[in-house]
């Protein structure tokens, strides 16, 4: 799915490739995606997509255009994700700047109903999952009297299992705050096997934290991480490292995305994003003490 690219004013202080520069750390990278880096992931895409689907004419239409030196307008780019981070993280920062941190609350929840076969990715629409948060949060009958929450999806996949759970990251202020807590009671948030924290709230310990927090809302990839038995007792642990998705999902998932939008993906409640800015949808709730 394609859209018209938005008007990019971004100011310097909310650019996270300004703010996450990249760094190493006992041999992790760390960082904001550089441009670089992003048009090299674009060409190991591109050779994924001909190597594993070279009969399919959609996966190497897709990859022409992820090799070319166009800006692809797609979320299967990482050249085209790293600009919609960009606007996405700003706004948010921007947004949340004249919050005091204990008015904020980041988020991630891994509800049963995201959890899928890989086989049957095509059958998910994101849509639908940010449509069953929405409802989540407006059945809690809570009067929101400040604030916003956003929240963005996406899965990791456990190759032993086969299975993809699609989960979301958020940031919350104000009011909404209070619903984080009633929603890691519902029972689509209980823990089970494979998923002992299904739903984590967590305050920023400084505002320094506030960059790379936000970096963690919206991803330009997908994952995996195996959880399984590990040495000769056998116990089932998780991976600590992920990895790179295995083909043939990782260019399937390529497939997946080229289908959707960000604004597929992204749920805005009590605000909006417009001309790469967050407006409050509601005049009335100005508060923000």
């Amino acid at each position: 799915m394609r859209r018209p690219r938005r008007y990019r004013g971004l100011k310097e202080i909310y650019r996270l490739d300004r703010l996450l520069p990249p760094s190493q750390k006992n041999g992790k990278k760390r960082g904001f995606e550089t441009e670089h880096a992003a048009v090299t992931e674009d060409s190991k895409r591109a050779r994924s997509l001909i190597r594993t689907l070279e009969t399919d004419d959609t996966a190497v239409k897709l990859a022409r255009e992820l090799a070319g030196a166009t800006l692809p307008e797609t979320m299967a780019s990482a050249r085209y994700m790293r600009e919609e981070r960009l606007d996405f993280s700003a706004a948010v920062l921007e947004a949340i700047e004249p919050w005091p941190a204990k008015k904020i609350r980041f988020f991630t929840g891994i509800p049963i109903s995201g959890e899928v076969h890989a086989s049957k990715l095509n059958t998910v629409d994101p849509r639908a999952l940010k449509e069953r948060l929405r409802q989540q949060v407006n059945r809690l009958g809570l009067t929101f009297r400040s604030g916003f929450l956003i929240a963005a999806f996406e899965p990791e996949y456990e190759p032993v299992s086969g299975r993809l759970r699609f989960h979301f990251h958020g940031v919350a202020t104000g009011s909404y705050v209070k619903a984080l807590e009633l929603l890691q009671k519902l029972p689509t948030y209980r823990q089970r096997d494979q998923v002992k924290r299904p739903f984590q709230i967590n305050r920023l310990t400084s505002d320094a934290d506030r960059p790379q927090s936000v970096s963690y809302l919206l991803k330009s990839h997908w994952k995996q991480r195996r959880i399984g038995p590990v040495g000769e007792d056998g116990l089932v642990k998780r991976d600590r490292k992920y990895r790179r998705l295995e083909e043939p999902l990782h260019a399937l998932s390529l497939l997946w995305l080229d289908r959707h939008s960000v604004a597929d993906i992204t749920l805005f409640m009590g605000c909006r994003m417009r001309n790469s800015k967050l407006e409050l949808t509601d005049p009335r709730v100005t508060v923000r003490t």
